[in-house]
């Protein structure tokens, strides 16, 4: 798609991160070049994959945080998350962002196969009836229902799928904050608290058996932090006895050899007790090199804990933005099947006869959703619900009798205007 195309709600996006092989261009910075490879990228797997743009005109990506996409271009979108990349991974990015797929529009009415449609640009309200298959028959009245209860089980589908993604995030940010899991308010305004509660705990019955595990494991680590700790703790000790015994045998050869210098004492004696000093000067480098030891080994499991508390929770975050992902792309679906079910009920009851053709589309704004009176050569956008309408003659009299009464009141209200001026 070219870049002046603006993103909307629904949209959804194909976000691809590169980084690129800095080695490589150094490693040939001194060649002719005529003879340096092309430049190497690798990609960031972590970061990039198929994002669907929220009703918050946002997309989530991955520790770079939260972006406003929709009114943008992919062009504007790809130079604001390159920009963030740098600013936060500390590293030039590339970024490519593709948009795989639009928002499909939705078609209702007395058409043949009402339902969801793949949006092209162009297309209109006449456009879409068609390819609903036109007008039904006057005799068919059972696409109603057929449609309504299809649409029915879709919706209670992904309802009962983002109640268990909304009770599955509450338990794994519980587990970030060492928290027990609190009920979130949009799960009890879907299910009731009740339910929620029952929700939760079954995430939580599911996910005990991984944090059992993890938890083995933090104090498997643990367990041999606080033992190298004690190894360092013993060897610097050691090392204060072992100085002191160092210069206590440094004073006593002074003084020998004081004694031998005046003819005191033999050589044999003085040559005693430099042996002495030297071996308390090796019994103290060992000591030293006992403690560098112990303090490497205690340095080495201390970036392993590190390290595995940053995949614990690196891993836990992954799967958060995994279920939000989940989560944006079943609310638009949940809130347009409930719409489209609650548009076919009335219509159950049977047809009327059909004489004159009308449409409106429901449309999403920045402010809600807005109902327009849609001519048959509208240019539609990602989202738009289509309504065929058919109005049978009484209808159509009816109609006409309304806005007849309007508009008598209006020349009525603008003649006295102009009497009171």
């Amino acid at each position: 798609m070219p870049d002046e195309v603006k993103l909307a709600v629904g949209d959804k996006l194909r976000i691809t991160f590169y980084e690129r092989l800095a080695d490589a261009e150094d490693r040939w910075a001194n060649q002719q070049r005529q003879t340096r490879p092309e430049l190497n990228f690798y990609l960031q797997q972590g970061l990039s994959g198929e994002l669907t743009i929220r009703s918050d005109w946002r997309v989530s990506v991955p520790l770079l945080g939260s972006f406003v996409a929709a009114d943008r271009s992919t062009g504007e979108l790809a130079a604001i998350l390159a920009a963030a990349y740098e600013r936060i991974i500390g590293r030039r990015g590339s970024v490519n962002v593709d948009l795989v797929e639009r928002r499909p529009i939705f078609v209702l009415g007395p058409v043949r196969q009402p339902g969801t449609y793949k949006f092209e640009p162009g297309l209109t309200p006449f456009h879409a009836m068609s390819l609903a298959g036109g007008l039904r028959p006057p005799d068919v009245d059972r696409w109603a229902g057929i449609e309504a209860l299809r649409e029915s089980g879709k919706t209670s589908s992904a309802a009962m799928r983002i109640r268990r993604v909304l009770a599955k995030s509450a338990v794994l940010r519980a587990e970030l904050s060492n928290d027990s899991p609190a009920l979130p308010d949009q799960l009890v305004q879907f299910a009731g608290r009740a339910e929620a509660q029952s929700l939760v705990e079954e995430a939580r019955v599911e996910r005990a058996p991984f944090v059992a595990a993890r938890q083995e494991r933090e104090k498997s680590v643990a367990i041999a932090v606080t033992t190298a700790e004690r190894a360092v703790e013993v060897a610097r000790s050691r090392i204060e006895p072992m100085r002191a015994n160092v210069e206590q045998r440094r004073s006593r050869l002074e003084g020998m050899q004081r004694l031998f210098d005046t003819g005191s004492i033999h050589k044999l004696l003085l040559a005693q007790t430099q042996s002495e000093l030297s071996d308390a000067m090796d019994r103290e480098a060992g000591t030293r090199a006992a403690l560098a030891d112990a303090e490497h080994r205690l340095s080495l499991v201390q970036l392993e804990q590190a390290r595995l508390r940053s995949d614990i929770i690196g891993g836990i975050e992954q799967e958060l933005a995994a279920l939000q992902r989940e989560a944006d792309e079943l609310t638009p679906l949940l809130a347009a099947g409930s719409g489209i079910v609650a548009f076919l009920r009335p219509m159950l009851s049977g047809p009327a006869a059909e004489t004159e053709l009308r449409f409106e589309v429901v449309r999403q704004t920045s402010e809600g959703s807005e109902t327009l009176s849609a001519e048959p050569t509208m240019p539609l956008r990602p989202g738009d619900l289509v309504r065929v309408i058919t109005l049978s003659p009484r209808d159509r009299l009816a109609d006409l009798g309304e806005r007849s009464l309007l508009s008598a009141r209006s020349l009525s209200g603008e003649g006295s205007s102009k009497v009171q001026r």
